[in-house]
């Protein structure tokens, strides 16, 4: 009887890793999709706790998920907006009277060549050519135009999925609280407490984003305004759109500008608006960004740059909010790790 009862656990523990499996396969392809999903419930959280002490659930659910994409939505279509509207600008530049004596690529190569190859001969590069050089980052970009387009769509799909994911984890996921708890192998009330951790985890990184973005922002509108382009607080608002985009950041729209300003022969606002772009809006991405994140969520500096770098690198966008995560969940079973190790010496 005892083989019996151990022959049984042991097929049904089999049986349940295959299923486990198999079921991860199922979701591997839309893990991204889930990861956001997740992650915007976890952000949106408050808003639908809100909106249920008004309506049902499942109205709540759907109007939360709603100012979900509108609150995404209309951002992104003003940065969209914006950078468009630097392409035409330069488009216009190049197309206006005289805009031939103004910018000319050949002549621009020209004196390029004329200015690098007298450096470039001394190690041996007497064939210097800028053309070559350009044309060896053009072809490839151009090459790679139809995996651009099949990531644009692939992104697309994610962001459509991610938001339906939204809405029925909005509305279901009381039902799978109880069954949760009673999967894990820890006790309850420590549960809660990692929950927690993590919950707080999120929406600390989340705020470290946004602060940060608006520093970024408003940086960007004062050096708009210091050299004199239009629209600074324009300038500024966009600024903070794209800097809380994992990936983009302020380079998406400050780089434009300054190809805008060379296209006018304003080298030296095209030159100020880059080394800004580059040394103060670059170092407060790299380095005060963490420091942030990681005074919101007790974790150490070091910690949150290489959870965030190294987070963004191994799964992509969604790495910026994966990334500390993962880090607090680790701390967090260490921590009840090392409670139970010195309860267990307590008692003995």
């Amino acid at each position: 009887m005892y083989e019996l009862q151990r022959y049984r656990k042991v097929t049904f523990a089999i049986i349940t890793g295959l299923l486990l499996i198999l079921c991860g396969v199922i979701a591997l392809p839309f893990w991204q999709a889930i990861g956001w999903g997740c992650t915007l419930a976890l952000l949106f959280a408050p808003v639908h706790r809100s909106l249920q002490k008004r309506f049902s659930i499942t109205v709540s659910s759907l109007l939360t998920t709603l100012i979900a994409i509108f609150g995404i939505g209309i951002p992104l279509a003003l940065v969209g907006w914006a950078i468009a509207n630097d392409a035409n600008d330069i488009s216009a530049s190049l197309r206006a009277p005289g805009a031939g004596q103004k910018f000319s690529l050949n002549r621009t190569a020209d004196d390029l060549n004329a200015q690098i190859r007298p450096i470039a001969s001394e190690f041996g590069l007497s064939d210097f050519d800028v053309r070559n050089v350009a044309r060896s980052f053009v072809e490839p970009a151009i090459n790679s135009a139809p995996q651009l387009a099949e990531r644009f769509i692939k992104g697309v799909i994610v962001v459509i999925f991610a938001f339906i994911l939204l809405f029925f984890l909005l509305r279901d996921v009381h039902k799978l609280r109880e069954p949760f708890f009673d999967l894990m192998p820890l006790p309850k009330e420590k549960t809660e407490a990692l929950l927690s951790r993590l919950y707080h985890s999120v929406h600390a990184t989340f705020q470290g984003i946004l602060f940060v973005a608006a520093i970024q922002g408003l940086l960007l509108g004062v050096m708009f305004w210091a050299l004199g382009l239009p629209a600074p607080g324009l300038a500024g608002l966009v600024g903070f759109v794209v800097c809380t985009i994992p990936f983009a950041g302020a380079p998406v729209f400050w780089i434009p500008t300054a190809v805008f300003l060379a296209v006018q022969d304003r080298w030296i606002e095209a030159v100020c608006l880059a080394a800004g772009g580059i040394l103060l809006l670059g170092i407060i991405e790299t380095f005060v960004r963490p420091v942030i994140i990681g005074a919101r969520t007790r974790l150490h500096t070091a910690t949150v740059f290489f959870a965030v770098i190294g987070g963004m690198m191994a799964f992509g966008p969604i790495g910026v909010f994966v990334g500390p995560l993962l880090a607090t969940a680790c701390i967090g079973v260490m921590d009840v790790l090392r409670e139970s190790k010195g309860g267990e010496g307590a008692a003995a």
